[in-house]
């Protein structure tokens, strides 16, 4: 049970990291608008969804926030795939 606690927080802190790095690298790049708008949301979701992770936890898990937790793993990866085809599209 630790070690898959260890690994859902290490993955959650690294995936944050990452984001934020793209971000903080968009923010000074000459990207389009949709693309920007796109990362911004990205990151906006990934902060959700790791203030949601933080609160479930120190709440002791209570369900209706664990649920919104998984549904933000869902909205994170929606957003994730938004953000790749967003700049895929202005790459063309």
């Amino acid at each position: 049970m630790a070690a898959v606690q260890f690994n859902h927080r290490l993955l959650a802190v690294t995936t944050v990291i990452v984001i934020f790095l793209v971000w903080a690298v968009g923010w000074h790049a000459a990207l389009p608008r949709p693309v920007r708008g796109a990362l911004r949301g990205l990151l906006a979701v990934a902060v959700l969804q790791m203030a949601l992770g933080i609160t479930t936890l120190v709440l002791v898990v209570p369900v209706p926030l664990a649920a919104a937790h998984q549904a933000g793993a869902i909205l994170l990866l929606t957003g994730a795939i938004i953000f790749r085809h967003v700049v895929r599209t202005a790459a063309r």
